[in-house]
């Protein structure tokens, strides 16, 4: 069990919507038991009140500073912090920002062009937690 305490979001108009109906949807009595962060990007445009959309640097520079905001949380609370970049086909994005983050972070970027099995991301993740006490899992669509 990874014991979430909160989730980071990156995208546009239904990252915003999809962080919502998750940040409410895990309680019977409709409390919010995940808090989210949520970064605001869109590159195809499909964010409300937004005129125009980011290019592709400032999704990664964005993607990046939430990644650093997600592994903060992480090793604040000692846990597994999961930053899920939204986004059609983002896996490009997701690798240049977690190549931005410099040091010795205890980073798994998951890939839906890349696929791990679940026995491997779960070695993976107890290898990283044990080492570093934390873990900060980026997931891209």
């Amino acid at each position: 069990m990874l014991n979430l305490i909160g989730a980071c979001g990156v995208g546009g108009d239904g990252t915003l919507s999809a962080a919502q109906a998750l940040q409410y949807s895990l309680d019977p009595e409709m409390k919010a038991l995940l808090d989210i962060i949520m970064g605001g990007k869109t590159i195809d445009n499909d964010m409300a009140h937004c005129d125009t959309a980011i290019g592709f640097m400032t999704s990664v520079f964005k993607s990046q500073e939430t990644i650093l905001n997600g592994l903060n949380l992480a090793h604040g609370k000692s846990t597994t912090a999961v930053v899920d970049l939204y986004g059609r086909d983002n896996g490009h994005i997701a690798l240049h920002a977690t190549s931005l983050v410099k040091g010795n972070h205890p980073l798994i970027t998951l890939l839906s062009e890349k696929p791990i099995s679940r026995d491997v991301f779960f070695r993976r993740h107890a290898e990283l937690k044990k080492k570093h006490g934390y873990v900060c899992v980026v997931v891209a669509e």
